[in-house]
């Protein structure tokens, strides 16, 4: 992981474990320029060892958070660790079914036909008048 971004809901900070609160602030102080807000956001940001420990510590309490690897992105885990997204290689995938079955693993691309955005939406209204 090279990159990396997230959100942190620090109204909610009086409910974390004690590590979790910890690589919140950390994160807060390198990166959030406004620091009396109840929820805050770092940005895209190039990431060390301790910023690298510190996103993946937090990443299951955002509500938003995206590591990269160069141009790739390698996982976003969204509300709270409800849901995720990994960067599988095809071996990987099948391993990953294999374990959990194929019917728990999601393609990108599966979960976007499901899931299409505001702006998907609204293009397929006016496309199919």
């Amino acid at each position: 992981m090279e990159q990396a971004e997230t959100d942190i809901p620090w109204h909610k900070r009086t409910e974390w474990p004690v590590e979790i609160a910890g690589a919140a602030s950390l994160l807060r102080a390198r990166y959030c320029q406004q620091q009396e807000e109840d929820y805050l956001q770092t940005g895209v940001h190039a990431v060390d060892e301790e910023a690298r420990n510190a996103f993946t510590t937090f990443a299951p309490y955002a509500y938003d958070c995206t590591l990269w690897s160069g141009e790739r992105e390698l996982a976003s885990v969204n509300d709270e660790g409800i849901s995720f997204v990994v960067a599988l290689t095809a071996q990987e995938a099948d391993g990953l079914r294999d374990l959990l079955g194929a019917e728990r693993l999601v393609t990108l691309a599966e979960w976007r036909s499901r899931h299409p955005s505001a702006l998907t939406r609204l293009w397929q209204r006016v496309t199919s008048r």
